[in-house]
């Protein structure tokens, strides 16, 4: 093969289907989450502020506006399982 450079695999995830609430924005990334390993704590969900594209960087960060906003969305979560 010559110069054919060589793939290593370190993980490797399947499409995940997350569960949907009504009445919240849902959207499609191509990014992985630990949320499919925790379904023995209940229905996994995915929520919070800040954009993907910092998450878990150095350069990771939230406004306080997407804070308040993440805080009215959880509230409403809960307001709509109980």
């Amino acid at each position: 093969m010559g110069d054919a450079g060589t793939i290593e695999y370190l993980s490797a995830a399947e499409p995940v289907r997350m569960h949907a609430v009504e009445g919240f924005e849902q959207t499609v990334v191509r990014f992985t989450t630990d949320v499919p390993y925790l379904k023995n704590w209940g229905t996994p969900m995915l929520l919070g502020p800040g954009s993907i594209l910092v998450a878990h960087t150095e350069d990771e960060r939230v406004s306080k506006r997407e804070l308040e906003r993440a805080v009215e969305l959880y509230v409403m979560l809960v307001g709509g399982c109980s």
